[in-house]
């Protein structure tokens, strides 16, 4: 994980998301809707 988010690896389509520990519940109900592949939660 710290490779992709210090852009070493570059993720491409596998997160279409982002968002904080408070989005959480946000987040996985729009990938439940799929409305987004997978989402990376920031802390």
């Amino acid at each position: 994980m710290p490779d992709i988010l210090n852009g070493t690896i570059e993720p491409g389509q596998v997160f279409n998301a982002t968002t904080d520990l408070d989005g959480v519940p946000v987040g996985y109900q729009d990938m439940a809707d799929r409305k987004s592949l997978k989402v990376l939660v920031k802390p």
